[in-house]
């Protein structure tokens, strides 16, 4: 059983839930120490969070197709489990033109991940290329304090079925996109 959840903000995990975008990126949470963020877990459900500033640090005609959509508020006290990932690859982006030749294939402002690259005393943001899938139907899980603090990894202490899931893009749609971020970086 797959219990292990990947923290991200909800505007990417939607993103990521409808096709737009199939990568992850992460320099490592507070929480994490000194050597950042590892990839802890190659299956993964996504775990949306909510953060004022993340309106502003995403693409805006991103955020206008959100705000436009009708989507289902969440009740409080409860996370909305949806969507999970299975990392297909991993590379590590050192150098801001890495990110400038990334900038259609993701929702984040070319800005903020720059920004985060160049956090710490290592000058490199992880970006791991995931397949994602949906599950049938949402799955709230009541909020805990064990999932509180700025890291990336939480053990869902209830978590839905893997096998209730099916991907997000078909085939040809995914290899098209995973494609593009080879082209892109090479």
């Amino acid at each position: 059983m797959v219990k292990a959840a990947f923290k991200e903000w909800s505007a990417v995990v939607e993103a990521l839930g409808h096709g737009e975008q199939i990568l992850i990126f992460r320099k490592g949470g507070l929480d994490e120490g000194p050597g950042g963020f590892e990839i802890r877990h190659s299956r993964f459900w996504l775990f949306p969070t909510q953060f004022h500033q993340q309106a502003v640090r995403i693409v805006p005609s991103w955020m206008e197709q959100l705000q436009r959509r009708d989507q289902p508020a969440s009740e409080p006290g409860l996370i909305p489990i949806e969507f999970a990932c299975a990392v297909v690859g991993h590379h590590q982006l050192e150098h801001p033109d890495q990110i400038q030749a990334l900038q259609d294939q993701h929702v984040w402002q070319n800005e903020v991940l720059e920004e985060r690259m160049a956090y710490g005393t290592t000058y490199r943001l992880h970006a791991l290329l995931v397949e994602v899938h949906r599950l049938t139907r949402p799955t709230p899980i009541p909020m805990s304090d064990a999932y509180e603090g700025c890291r990336s990894w939480v053990e869902l202490e209830e978590a839905p079925e893997w096998a209730s899931t099916s991907p997000v893009l078909n085939p040809q749609a995914f290899e098209a996109k995973k494609n593009a971020f080879h082209r892109a970086l090479s």
